[in-house]
Protein backbone atom coordinates (compact mmCIF):
# COMPACT_ATOMS: atom_id res chain seq x y z
CA UNK A 1 0.00 0.00 0.00
CA UNK A 2 1.25 3.45 -0.55
CA UNK A 3 1.92 5.66 1.97
CA UNK A 4 1.00 8.86 0.47
CA UNK A 5 -2.73 7.53 0.11
CA UNK A 6 -3.25 6.32 3.69
CA UNK A 7 -1.85 9.49 4.73
CA UNK A 8 -4.58 11.29 2.67
CA UNK A 9 -7.32 8.73 4.04
CA UNK A 10 -6.24 9.50 7.61
CA UNK A 11 -6.53 13.04 7.13
CA UNK A 12 -10.00 12.86 5.60
CA UNK A 13 -11.59 10.42 8.27
CA UNK A 14 -10.10 13.82 11.09
CA UNK A 15 -11.93 15.95 9.07
CA UNK A 16 -15.14 14.36 9.23
CA UNK A 17 -14.98 13.62 12.60
CA UNK A 18 -14.44 17.24 13.78
CA UNK A 19 -17.19 18.12 11.89
CA UNK A 20 -19.61 15.55 13.75
CA UNK A 21 -18.17 17.04 16.96
CA UNK A 22 -19.55 20.26 15.85
CA UNK A 23 -22.69 19.36 15.03
CA UNK A 24 -22.93 17.41 17.98
CA UNK A 25 -21.94 20.67 20.11
CA UNK A 26 -24.22 22.70 18.08
CA UNK A 27 -26.78 20.47 17.12
CA UNK A 28 -29.96 23.15 15.68
CA UNK A 29 -27.88 26.05 13.89
CA UNK A 30 -30.23 25.51 11.12
CA UNK A 31 -33.87 26.61 12.60
CA UNK A 32 -36.52 28.10 10.64
CA UNK A 33 -39.14 30.44 10.76
CA UNK A 34 -41.63 31.79 8.78
CA UNK A 35 -44.62 34.48 10.19
CA UNK A 36 -48.16 34.15 9.32
CA UNK A 37 -49.53 37.86 9.47
CA UNK A 38 -52.81 39.59 9.18
CA UNK A 39 -53.43 41.15 6.31
CA UNK A 40 -54.26 44.69 7.70
CA UNK A 41 -51.94 48.09 6.99
CA UNK A 42 -53.75 49.80 10.04
CA UNK A 43 -54.89 49.51 13.37
CA UNK A 44 -56.60 51.58 15.95
CA UNK A 45 -56.52 51.93 19.71
CA UNK A 46 -58.12 48.98 21.61
CA UNK A 47 -57.52 46.96 18.27
CA UNK A 48 -55.36 43.64 18.36
CA UNK A 49 -52.50 42.80 16.20
CA UNK A 50 -52.61 38.77 15.92
CA UNK A 51 -49.41 36.86 14.69
CA UNK A 52 -48.64 32.99 13.76
CA UNK A 53 -44.78 31.87 13.55
CA UNK A 54 -44.06 28.87 11.74
CA UNK A 55 -40.62 27.02 13.82
CA UNK A 56 -38.96 24.06 12.82
CA UNK A 57 -35.39 22.68 13.79
CA UNK A 58 -34.83 24.90 16.57
CA UNK A 59 -33.88 24.93 20.58
CA UNK A 60 -33.41 28.16 22.69
CA UNK A 61 -36.09 31.28 22.96
CA UNK A 62 -39.05 32.21 20.72
CA UNK A 63 -38.90 36.29 21.45
CA UNK A 64 -41.10 38.62 19.60
CA UNK A 65 -41.10 42.31 20.20
CA UNK A 66 -43.13 45.71 18.87
CA UNK A 67 -40.77 48.37 17.47
CA UNK A 68 -42.83 51.41 17.36
CA UNK A 69 -41.67 55.42 16.36
CA UNK A 70 -41.24 55.87 20.03
CA UNK A 71 -42.03 52.70 21.52
CA UNK A 72 -40.10 49.17 22.15
CA UNK A 73 -41.85 46.03 23.90
CA UNK A 74 -40.48 42.25 24.25
CA UNK A 75 -44.39 40.85 24.35
CA UNK A 76 -43.74 37.91 24.27
CA UNK A 77 -40.72 34.80 25.28
CA UNK A 78 -41.05 31.28 25.09
CA UNK A 79 -38.89 28.13 25.17
CA UNK A 80 -38.89 25.85 22.32
CA UNK A 81 -36.85 22.79 21.67
CA UNK A 82 -38.90 22.07 17.97
CA UNK A 83 -37.36 19.82 15.42
CA UNK A 84 -40.11 19.40 13.11
CA UNK A 85 -42.07 22.88 11.88
CA UNK A 86 -44.52 23.27 14.35
CA UNK A 87 -46.85 26.81 14.27
CA UNK A 88 -46.82 28.88 17.17
CA UNK A 89 -49.42 31.46 17.98
CA UNK A 90 -47.94 34.88 19.64
CA UNK A 91 -50.19 35.93 22.18
CA UNK A 92 -52.45 38.85 20.54
CA UNK A 93 -50.88 42.36 20.98
CA UNK A 94 -53.59 44.88 22.21
CA UNK A 95 -52.57 47.97 20.91
CA UNK A 96 -52.54 51.04 22.96
CA UNK A 97 -51.58 54.91 22.40
CA UNK A 98 -47.89 54.05 23.08
CA UNK A 99 -47.60 52.49 20.34
CA UNK A 100 -49.41 55.69 17.76
CA UNK A 101 -46.88 55.83 14.98
CA UNK A 102 -45.51 53.59 12.43
CA UNK A 103 -44.48 50.07 14.02
CA UNK A 104 -43.48 46.52 13.14
CA UNK A 105 -42.68 42.97 14.71
CA UNK A 106 -39.35 41.10 15.32
CA UNK A 107 -39.57 37.75 15.89
CA UNK A 108 -36.23 35.69 16.49
CA UNK A 109 -34.35 32.38 17.85
CA UNK A 110 -31.90 32.58 20.82
CA UNK A 111 -29.53 30.19 21.73
CA UNK A 112 -29.52 30.02 26.02
CA UNK A 113 -26.80 32.54 26.01
CA UNK A 114 -29.56 34.80 24.08
CA UNK A 115 -27.14 35.02 21.13
CA UNK A 116 -29.22 35.51 18.07
CA UNK A 117 -29.92 31.89 15.81
CA UNK A 118 -32.35 33.31 13.28
CA UNK A 119 -34.59 36.50 12.74
CA UNK A 120 -37.47 37.59 10.96
CA UNK A 121 -39.28 40.79 10.82
CA UNK A 122 -43.08 41.45 10.31
CA UNK A 123 -44.36 43.79 7.42
CA UNK A 124 -44.52 47.85 8.32
CA UNK A 125 -48.09 48.76 9.94
CA UNK A 126 -49.48 52.23 11.12
CA UNK A 127 -51.16 52.62 14.47
CA UNK A 128 -53.83 55.66 14.71
CA UNK A 129 -56.44 56.94 17.01
CA UNK A 130 -58.34 58.15 13.91
CA UNK A 131 -61.83 57.36 12.76
CA UNK A 132 -63.34 57.30 9.64
CA UNK A 133 -66.88 59.40 9.54
CA UNK A 134 -68.99 59.13 6.55
CA UNK A 135 -71.64 61.89 6.39
CA UNK A 136 -74.65 63.19 4.09
CA UNK A 137 -76.63 66.37 3.88
CA UNK A 138 -80.02 66.90 3.00
CA UNK A 139 -79.01 69.45 0.09
CA UNK A 140 -75.97 71.80 -0.98
CA UNK A 141 -77.70 74.77 -1.22
CA UNK A 142 -79.94 76.63 1.15
CA UNK A 143 -81.99 79.13 1.87
CA UNK A 144 -82.10 81.27 5.27
CA UNK A 145 -84.60 79.87 7.84
CA UNK A 146 -84.50 76.39 6.25
CA UNK A 147 -83.93 72.59 7.80
CA UNK A 148 -80.76 71.28 7.80
CA UNK A 149 -80.29 67.27 7.63
CA UNK A 150 -76.98 65.60 8.74
CA UNK A 151 -76.73 61.09 8.74
CA UNK A 152 -74.16 59.03 8.23
CA UNK A 153 -72.16 56.22 9.50
CA UNK A 154 -68.54 55.76 11.21
CA UNK A 155 -66.25 53.31 11.73
CA UNK A 156 -62.70 52.14 12.12
CA UNK A 157 -59.55 53.03 9.59
CA UNK A 158 -59.48 48.93 9.08
CA UNK A 159 -63.64 49.05 8.07
CA UNK A 160 -65.13 47.87 10.95
CA UNK A 161 -68.19 49.56 12.45
CA UNK A 162 -67.89 51.56 15.26
CA UNK A 163 -70.24 49.96 17.97
CA UNK A 164 -71.67 53.43 19.82
CA UNK A 165 -69.79 56.96 19.86
CA UNK A 166 -70.31 60.73 20.78
CA UNK A 167 -70.20 63.23 18.17
CA UNK A 168 -70.41 66.76 18.21
CA UNK A 169 -71.66 69.41 15.31
CA UNK A 170 -70.20 72.59 15.19
CA UNK A 171 -71.37 75.02 12.94
CA UNK A 172 -70.48 78.77 12.84
CA UNK A 173 -70.94 80.13 16.70
CA UNK A 174 -73.50 77.28 17.11
CA UNK A 175 -72.22 73.84 19.01
CA UNK A 176 -74.32 70.67 19.18
CA UNK A 177 -72.56 69.19 22.12
CA UNK A 178 -72.43 65.50 23.85
CA UNK A 179 -74.80 63.82 20.97
CA UNK A 180 -74.57 59.97 21.58
CA UNK A 181 -75.26 57.29 19.00
CA UNK A 182 -75.56 53.01 20.23
CA UNK A 183 -74.35 51.98 16.63
CA UNK A 184 -72.43 53.11 14.17
CA UNK A 185 -75.19 55.36 12.97
CA UNK A 186 -75.92 59.25 13.24
CA UNK A 187 -78.91 61.49 12.35
CA UNK A 188 -79.65 64.84 13.17
CA UNK A 189 -81.03 68.35 12.17
CA UNK A 190 -81.57 71.84 12.97
CA UNK A 191 -82.37 74.80 11.39
CA UNK A 192 -80.48 77.81 10.08
CA UNK A 193 -81.16 81.22 11.72
CA UNK A 194 -83.19 83.55 8.97
CA UNK A 195 -80.04 86.13 9.59
CA UNK A 196 -77.40 83.37 8.64
CA UNK A 197 -74.85 85.15 6.41
CA UNK A 198 -74.99 84.71 2.56
CA UNK A 199 -71.89 82.40 1.17
CA UNK A 200 -70.19 79.07 1.96
CA UNK A 201 -70.39 77.96 5.26
CA UNK A 202 -68.78 74.74 6.88
CA UNK A 203 -70.06 72.11 9.67
CA UNK A 204 -67.69 70.37 11.53
CA UNK A 205 -68.66 67.10 12.65
CA UNK A 206 -66.20 65.35 15.90
CA UNK A 207 -66.51 61.36 16.60
CA UNK A 208 -65.44 59.80 20.38
CA UNK A 209 -65.20 56.01 21.31
CA UNK A 210 -64.73 54.97 24.56
CA UNK A 211 -61.10 53.94 23.47
CA UNK A 212 -60.01 57.82 22.84
CA UNK A 213 -60.28 56.91 18.62
CA UNK A 214 -61.55 60.67 17.19
CA UNK A 215 -62.49 61.79 14.28
CA UNK A 216 -63.05 64.84 12.39
CA UNK A 217 -65.03 65.58 9.20
CA UNK A 218 -66.86 68.59 7.61
CA UNK A 219 -69.42 69.68 4.92
CA UNK A 220 -69.63 72.26 3.06
CA UNK A 221 -72.74 73.80 1.42
CA UNK A 222 -73.93 77.61 0.26
CA UNK A 223 -76.81 79.98 1.74
CA UNK A 224 -78.32 81.86 -0.90
CA UNK A 225 -78.57 85.54 -0.19
CA UNK A 226 -82.80 87.24 0.31
CA UNK A 227 -82.55 90.89 0.04
CA UNK A 228 -84.49 92.50 2.87
CA UNK A 229 -83.84 95.98 2.70
CA UNK A 230 -83.41 98.56 -1.02
CA UNK A 231 -82.21 101.81 0.79
CA UNK A 232 -81.13 105.62 -1.24
CA UNK A 233 -78.64 107.19 0.53
CA UNK A 234 -77.92 110.43 -0.02
CA UNK A 235 -75.96 113.34 0.86
CA UNK A 236 -78.16 115.55 1.90
CA UNK A 237 -82.10 116.52 2.01
CA UNK A 238 -81.77 119.75 0.81
CA UNK A 239 -80.29 121.40 -2.06
CA UNK A 240 -80.17 124.57 -4.20
CA UNK A 241 -80.58 124.82 -7.56
CA UNK A 242 -76.87 124.46 -9.38
CA UNK A 243 -76.03 121.43 -6.52
CA UNK A 244 -75.01 118.11 -7.45
CA UNK A 245 -77.64 115.36 -5.89
CA UNK A 246 -74.91 112.28 -5.02
CA UNK A 247 -77.34 109.08 -5.13
CA UNK A 248 -76.00 105.13 -4.17
CA UNK A 249 -78.65 102.50 -4.21
CA UNK A 250 -77.88 100.08 -1.08
CA UNK A 251 -79.37 96.83 -1.17
CA UNK A 252 -78.84 94.26 1.92
CA UNK A 253 -79.66 90.65 2.20
CA UNK A 254 -80.83 88.80 5.28
CA UNK A 255 -77.74 89.64 7.46
CA UNK A 256 -77.67 92.95 7.22
CA UNK A 257 -74.70 92.43 4.07
CA UNK A 258 -74.11 94.77 0.95
CA UNK A 259 -75.40 93.02 -2.10
CA UNK A 260 -74.07 93.87 -5.38
CA UNK A 261 -77.08 93.44 -8.01
CA UNK A 262 -79.12 94.94 -10.89
CA UNK A 263 -80.93 98.20 -9.83
CA UNK A 264 -83.30 100.54 -11.46
CA UNK A 265 -83.74 104.69 -10.64
CA UNK A 266 -85.70 106.91 -12.04
CA UNK A 267 -86.31 110.56 -10.12
CA UNK A 268 -89.16 112.92 -10.97
CA UNK A 269 -89.31 116.52 -10.68
CA UNK A 270 -92.10 118.05 -8.48
CA UNK A 271 -94.09 118.47 -11.46
CA UNK A 272 -93.61 115.11 -11.77
CA UNK A 273 -91.45 114.98 -14.79
CA UNK A 274 -88.63 112.52 -15.00
CA UNK A 275 -85.29 113.61 -15.29
CA UNK A 276 -83.83 110.71 -14.79
CA UNK A 277 -83.79 106.77 -15.65
CA UNK A 278 -81.01 104.51 -15.55
CA UNK A 279 -80.07 100.71 -14.96
CA UNK A 280 -77.09 100.09 -12.78
CA UNK A 281 -74.75 98.05 -10.51
CA UNK A 282 -76.02 98.92 -6.15
CA UNK A 283 -73.26 101.03 -4.53
CA UNK A 284 -72.88 102.16 -7.84
CA UNK A 285 -72.17 106.39 -6.86
CA UNK A 286 -75.34 108.28 -9.34
CA UNK A 287 -74.36 112.44 -9.78
CA UNK A 288 -77.91 113.98 -10.65
CA UNK A 289 -76.83 117.75 -11.28
CA UNK A 290 -79.31 120.16 -10.60
CA UNK A 291 -79.65 123.09 -13.05
CA UNK A 292 -79.83 126.96 -11.92
CA UNK A 293 -83.82 126.67 -12.59
CA UNK A 294 -84.35 122.71 -11.54
CA UNK A 295 -88.49 122.75 -10.20
CA UNK A 296 -88.29 124.25 -6.40
CA UNK A 297 -90.38 121.32 -4.67
CA UNK A 298 -90.47 117.87 -3.72
CA UNK A 299 -88.59 115.64 -5.59
CA UNK A 300 -89.13 111.92 -5.88
CA UNK A 301 -86.34 109.07 -6.46
CA UNK A 302 -88.01 105.54 -7.18
CA UNK A 303 -85.61 102.61 -7.04
CA UNK A 304 -86.09 99.08 -7.82
CA UNK A 305 -84.42 96.14 -7.18
CA UNK A 306 -85.06 92.41 -6.86
CA UNK A 307 -88.59 92.46 -5.96
CA UNK A 308 -88.20 95.53 -3.74
CA UNK A 309 -89.47 98.76 -4.44
CA UNK A 310 -88.45 102.32 -2.13
CA UNK A 311 -89.29 105.41 -2.88
CA UNK A 312 -87.05 108.73 -1.18
CA UNK A 313 -87.58 112.36 -1.31
CA UNK A 314 -85.42 115.41 -0.99
CA UNK A 315 -86.56 119.22 -1.77
CA UNK A 316 -85.39 121.74 -4.12
CA UNK A 317 -85.28 125.10 -2.51
CA UNK A 318 -86.90 128.25 -4.08
CA UNK A 319 -84.24 130.42 -5.89
CA UNK A 320 -85.02 134.16 -6.91
CA UNK A 321 -82.57 135.49 -9.00
CA UNK A 322 -82.73 137.93 -11.85
CA UNK A 323 -79.93 139.19 -15.13
CA UNK A 324 -80.14 142.56 -14.94
CA UNK A 325 -78.34 144.18 -18.15
CA UNK A 326 -78.42 146.91 -21.11
CA UNK A 327 -79.33 146.11 -24.65
CA UNK A 328 -79.02 149.99 -26.06
CA UNK A 329 -81.60 152.28 -24.31
CA UNK A 330 -83.43 149.44 -23.31
CA UNK A 331 -83.13 147.84 -19.73
CA UNK A 332 -83.17 144.30 -19.73
CA UNK A 333 -84.45 141.66 -16.92
CA UNK A 334 -84.52 138.68 -17.30
CA UNK A 335 -85.81 135.50 -14.57
CA UNK A 336 -83.43 133.29 -13.92
CA UNK A 337 -84.73 131.84 -11.15
CA UNK A 338 -86.57 128.77 -10.46
CA UNK A 339 -89.82 130.56 -9.42
CA UNK A 340 -91.96 133.45 -10.71
CA UNK A 341 -91.04 137.12 -9.57
CA UNK A 342 -93.25 139.30 -8.79
CA UNK A 343 -91.65 142.88 -7.47
CA UNK A 344 -90.96 146.36 -8.39
CA UNK A 345 -87.93 147.65 -9.40
CA UNK A 346 -86.51 150.97 -8.37
CA UNK A 347 -84.29 152.67 -11.86
CA UNK A 348 -81.83 155.54 -11.10
CA UNK A 349 -80.86 157.56 -13.58
CA UNK A 350 -78.89 160.15 -12.57
CA UNK A 351 -80.91 162.41 -9.93
CA UNK A 352 -83.82 160.95 -11.52
CA UNK A 353 -85.92 158.18 -10.48
CA UNK A 354 -88.71 155.47 -11.12
CA UNK A 355 -90.88 152.40 -10.18
CA UNK A 356 -91.53 149.54 -12.33
CA UNK A 357 -93.51 146.49 -11.60
CA UNK A 358 -91.51 143.49 -12.64
CA UNK A 359 -94.10 139.86 -12.79
CA UNK A 360 -91.94 137.55 -14.86
CA UNK A 361 -92.09 133.69 -15.79
CA UNK A 362 -89.00 131.68 -15.36
CA UNK A 363 -86.84 132.55 -18.50
CA UNK A 364 -88.91 135.46 -19.15
CA UNK A 365 -87.59 138.84 -20.09
CA UNK A 366 -89.43 141.87 -19.74
CA UNK A 367 -87.37 145.46 -21.33
CA UNK A 368 -87.55 149.11 -20.39
CA UNK A 369 -87.11 151.63 -22.84
CA UNK A 370 -85.00 154.16 -20.41
CA UNK A 371 -85.69 156.77 -24.11
CA UNK A 372 -89.39 157.14 -22.71
CA UNK A 373 -88.75 158.31 -19.02
CA UNK A 374 -85.65 160.59 -19.55
CA UNK A 375 -84.07 163.54 -21.96
CA UNK A 376 -81.33 163.49 -24.15
CA UNK A 377 -78.07 163.18 -21.58
CA UNK A 378 -75.05 160.99 -20.07
CA UNK A 379 -76.93 158.74 -17.39
CA UNK A 380 -75.57 156.32 -14.75
CA UNK A 381 -77.88 154.19 -14.12
CA UNK A 382 -78.19 151.46 -11.24
CA UNK A 383 -81.10 149.42 -10.90
CA UNK A 384 -82.80 147.94 -7.34
CA UNK A 385 -84.50 144.72 -7.59
CA UNK A 386 -85.17 141.54 -5.50
CA UNK A 387 -82.42 143.55 -2.66
CA UNK A 388 -79.98 143.80 -5.08
CA UNK A 389 -78.52 146.53 -6.43
CA UNK A 390 -76.79 146.35 -10.52
CA UNK A 391 -74.74 149.15 -11.40
CA UNK A 392 -74.95 149.11 -15.09
CA UNK A 393 -72.16 152.08 -16.01
CA UNK A 394 -73.13 155.00 -18.42
CA UNK A 395 -75.64 155.45 -20.82
CA UNK A 396 -76.21 158.20 -23.64
CA UNK A 397 -79.37 158.97 -24.49
CA UNK A 398 -81.00 160.76 -27.38
CA UNK A 399 -84.50 161.47 -27.05
CA UNK A 400 -86.14 161.87 -30.54
CA UNK A 401 -89.40 161.52 -29.76
CA UNK A 402 -92.10 164.39 -30.98
CA UNK A 403 -94.63 165.75 -28.33
CA UNK A 404 -97.16 163.77 -28.89
CA UNK A 405 -95.32 160.81 -28.84
CA UNK A 406 -93.79 161.80 -25.54
CA UNK A 407 -97.40 162.46 -23.92
CA UNK A 408 -98.78 158.93 -25.31
CA UNK A 409 -96.73 157.69 -22.91
CA UNK A 410 -97.40 159.90 -20.09
CA UNK A 411 -101.24 158.30 -20.93
CA UNK A 412 -100.20 155.18 -20.86
CA UNK A 413 -98.41 155.14 -17.22
CA UNK A 414 -94.88 154.19 -18.90
CA UNK A 415 -93.45 156.97 -16.26
CA UNK A 416 -93.80 156.68 -12.89
CA UNK A 417 -91.66 159.75 -12.02
CA UNK A 418 -90.26 162.34 -13.74
CA UNK A 419 -87.88 165.22 -13.21
CA UNK A 420 -88.59 169.17 -12.46
CA UNK A 421 -87.82 169.65 -16.43
CA UNK A 422 -90.43 168.49 -17.64
CA UNK A 423 -93.45 169.58 -15.26
CA UNK A 424 -94.98 172.01 -17.67
CA UNK A 425 -95.19 169.51 -20.38
CA UNK A 426 -96.85 166.81 -18.24
CA UNK A 427 -99.53 169.76 -16.40
CA UNK A 428 -100.29 170.84 -20.08
CA UNK A 429 -100.71 167.00 -21.28
CA UNK A 430 -102.79 166.50 -18.23
CA UNK A 431 -105.07 169.73 -18.74
CA UNK A 432 -105.78 168.28 -22.60
CA UNK A 433 -106.63 164.93 -20.74
CA UNK A 434 -109.26 166.32 -18.77
CA UNK A 435 -110.84 168.51 -21.49
CA UNK A 436 -111.00 165.57 -24.08
CA UNK A 437 -112.74 163.38 -21.28
CA UNK A 438 -115.21 166.42 -20.39
CA UNK A 439 -116.21 166.25 -24.35
CA UNK A 440 -116.42 162.43 -24.76
CA UNK A 441 -119.05 163.00 -21.57
CA UNK A 442 -121.39 165.87 -22.72
CA UNK A 443 -121.23 164.02 -26.51
CA UNK A 444 -122.87 160.79 -24.46
CA UNK A 445 -125.18 162.67 -22.23
CA UNK A 446 -126.42 164.38 -25.55
CA UNK A 447 -126.93 161.06 -27.46
CA UNK A 448 -128.65 160.06 -24.23
CA UNK A 449 -131.19 162.64 -24.18
CA UNK A 450 -132.18 162.76 -28.23
CA UNK A 451 -132.34 158.22 -28.16
CA UNK A 452 -135.60 159.38 -25.17
CA UNK A 453 -137.12 161.90 -26.78
CA UNK A 454 -137.35 159.63 -29.66
CA UNK A 455 -138.51 157.02 -27.83
CA UNK A 456 -141.20 159.41 -26.44
CA UNK A 457 -142.36 160.17 -29.80
CA UNK A 458 -142.83 157.30 -31.18
CA UNK A 459 -144.96 155.85 -28.31
CA UNK A 460 -147.54 159.09 -28.45
CA UNK A 461 -147.80 158.77 -32.58
CA UNK A 462 -148.48 155.05 -31.90
CA UNK A 463 -150.99 155.92 -29.62
CA UNK A 464 -152.78 158.51 -31.70
CA UNK A 465 -153.15 155.87 -34.81
CA UNK A 466 -154.84 153.65 -32.33
CA UNK A 467 -156.92 156.11 -30.88
CA UNK A 468 -157.92 157.08 -35.06
CA UNK A 469 -158.45 153.53 -35.48
CA UNK A 470 -160.42 153.14 -31.98
CA UNK A 471 -163.17 155.88 -33.64
CA UNK A 472 -163.17 154.53 -36.63
CA UNK A 473 -161.37 157.35 -38.86
CA UNK A 474 -159.71 155.69 -41.44
CA UNK A 475 -158.43 158.59 -43.33
CA UNK A 476 -155.56 159.38 -41.12
CA UNK A 477 -153.09 156.40 -42.62
CA UNK A 478 -154.15 157.21 -46.03
CA UNK A 479 -151.53 157.24 -48.72
CA UNK A 480 -149.09 156.06 -46.48
CA UNK A 481 -147.02 154.24 -47.60
CA UNK A 482 -147.61 150.16 -45.80
CA UNK A 483 -143.75 150.32 -45.37
CA UNK A 484 -143.39 153.55 -43.22
CA UNK A 485 -142.17 154.46 -39.95
CA UNK A 486 -145.28 153.47 -37.85
CA UNK A 487 -146.23 150.88 -40.20
CA UNK A 488 -145.67 148.20 -37.04
CA UNK A 489 -149.05 149.56 -35.72
CA UNK A 490 -151.98 147.00 -35.55
CA UNK A 491 -155.57 147.05 -34.59
CA UNK A 492 -156.21 146.44 -31.41
CA UNK A 493 -160.07 146.07 -29.33
CA UNK A 494 -161.38 148.59 -27.23
CA UNK A 495 -159.56 147.14 -23.72
CA UNK A 496 -156.76 147.88 -25.18
CA UNK A 497 -157.86 151.37 -26.29
CA UNK A 498 -159.10 152.08 -22.90
CA UNK A 499 -156.38 151.33 -21.22
CA UNK A 500 -153.55 153.00 -23.80
CA UNK A 501 -155.77 156.47 -23.24
CA UNK A 502 -155.94 156.81 -19.48
CA UNK A 503 -151.83 155.72 -20.02
CA UNK A 504 -151.25 158.54 -22.58
CA UNK A 505 -153.19 160.79 -20.20
CA UNK A 506 -151.26 160.15 -17.31
CA UNK A 507 -148.22 160.38 -19.29
CA UNK A 508 -149.40 163.97 -20.20
CA UNK A 509 -150.28 164.64 -17.29
CA UNK A 510 -146.44 164.20 -15.76
CA UNK A 511 -144.49 165.39 -18.28
CA UNK A 512 -144.70 169.34 -17.34
CA UNK A 513 -143.48 168.49 -13.51
CA UNK A 514 -139.76 166.47 -14.58
CA UNK A 515 -137.08 168.71 -13.67
CA UNK A 516 -135.10 170.06 -16.68
CA UNK A 517 -132.07 168.32 -17.40
CA UNK A 518 -128.82 171.05 -15.92
CA UNK A 519 -126.50 170.27 -19.27
CA UNK A 520 -129.63 171.50 -21.95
Amino acid sequence: MDNSNFINRSNIIKRLIFLFAILLVIPFASASIQLIEEDKETYNLNSYYLLKVDVSNTQGFLKSTIYCTDYILDYFVLPVNIVEQETIEIPDLHITDLMLGSCYVKVSVVDYNMNIIELKESKWFDVTDNLNINVNMNKETFLPGERVSLDGDVAYMIGDPVDGFTYNIIFDNTEFNNLESSNDNFDYSFDLANNIKTGEHNIKLEVYDEFRNKGETSVKFYIQAVPTQLKNLMNKLEFSPGEDVNIRVLLYDQAGDLMDEYTTIKVYNSDRGEVLSKNLRTNELVVLPLGDQAVPGEWKIETESRGLLIESKFNVLTFKNLDVYLSGSNLIIKNIGNIKFDGISTIYLNDLSFNRKIKLDVNEIEGIDLKENTKTGVYDVNVYVNNKEYNLGELKIVDDRGFFERTGDLITGNAVAVGVGDFFSSYIAYFIIVVVLIIIFLIWQNKKRKNVNRRREKEIIEGQLKMKDIKGDKDFTKGKSSKGMFSSAKKINKDEAKEFRDNLFKVAKDEPKKEKDPWF
